[in-house]
């Protein structure tokens, strides 16, 4: 497939939508020979990525495993104080916070409860404890390792193993292992680090029909759950590494994309990954290649196709937006296949 190719079939639906959206988009492929972006205004910028973040604190604890500093199957109890965990993890009059696993964090089957107070108060700060205490004494969505419940908070929780087993700021962690390392140098976690490159004015991002981009209340996702800033070309290098086995092995990779539960239609679940079966969208899909990555409520996209080794990177800044991006990805979708 030529650039050109792309470009004909692609471009014509990318600006389409930017008329409404700030559309960013990458897809590239040394396989194939392509490298196509779409910037909506000719200009790269930073942007807060959402739930892409969730697979940068499940990389960061499989290379901690792989360094034999923990397990995937330790029990988070054995690495958390008892108070962080009291009463979060209560289900039918039962704590079962002494069976949680790490796994269980990374694949959403803890059980925890989501909490996303972005809206509640623009200028609140948060902090991951404030969160927890926010779960304590409300029932869970069941027992762990028996249920899947998506949950930003299972991750900041992820996030508080890694800074215990490493005695480090999860987000220096971050910068360390995989920030700094793979020179993306626009890439931080907003409230919680700094840049390289230093800092830039984000893409506007519209939830609800509030501009948020720079709400303080974003903190509550801790870099882990959500929260990360970085660009286009940053997210590729670090999707390259990651698929590459650069930064973990190929096995702990296939952990994360072994998707044993069902997240929406189409849609399933790993360890910090989801995974994109177009068959679950419309039955004459299913020649279309899966896709692994993570999708983010901003209309936020990265994902890699194994066979074509073709890596999708979107950003449409706008909840409101999101079935334009799955557009977007099938059409890409049936150009790969």
């Amino acid at each position: 497939m030529s650039i050109c190719f792309l470009t004909q079939k692609l471009e014509p639906l990318l600006k389409k939508y930017a008329k409404k959206y700030d559309v960013h988009a990458r897809v590239y492929s040394e396989k194939l020979g392509i490298d196509y972006t779409y910037f909506y205004d000719g200009v790269e910028k930073p942007f807060n990525i959402a739930s892409i973040s969730k697979i940068f604190p499940t990389v960061t604890a499989f290379m901690l495993i792989e360094d034999g500093k923990m397990k995937l199957d330790d029990k988070i109890a054995n690495h958390l104080p008892a108070e962080m965990l009291k009463d979060i993890f209560v289900y039918k009059g039962v704590d079962y916070a002494y069976i949680v696993t790490v796994k269980d964090l990374m694949g959403n089957t803890s059980g925890v409860l989501d909490s996303w107070e972005v809206l509640a108060d623009p200028n609140k700060v948060w902090t991951p404890e404030m969160i927890f205490d926010l779960m304590r004494n409300t029932e869970t969505a069941g027992k762990p390792g028996e249920c899947f419940n998506y949950s930003d908070v299972g991750f900041n929780l992820l996030a508080k193993v890694i800074e215990a087993v490493t005695q480090k700021a999860y987000s220096e962690v971050l910068h360390e292992q995989i920030f700094e390392p793979l020179n993306m140098g626009d890439s931080y976690i907003m409230y919680h680090s700094k840049p390289k490159n230093g800092f830039r004015a984000i893409e506007k991002v519209w939830y609800k029909g509030h501009e948020v981009s720079t709400w303080k209340s974003l903190s509550v996702d801790f870099g882990a759950g959500g929260g990360i800033v970085s660009t286009v070309s940053d997210l590729l290098k670090f999707n390259i590494a990651l698929n590459s086995g650069k930064l973990i092995s190929q096995d702990s990779l296939q952990k994360m994309r072994n998707a044993t539960n069902k997240f929406r239609s189409g849609m399933f679940y790993g360890l910090g990954m989801e995974v994109i079966d177009f068959t679950g969208f419309f039955f004459l899909l299913k020649s279309y290649p899966k896709l692994y990555g993570h999708t983010g409520i901003f209309t936020t996209h990265l994902y890699y196709d194994p066979i074509s080794e073709t890596h999708i990177i979107f950003n449409f800044g706008n909840d409101k937006a999101m079935e334009k991006t799955f557009n977007a990805l099938i059409k890409i979708g049936g150009l790969i296949k």
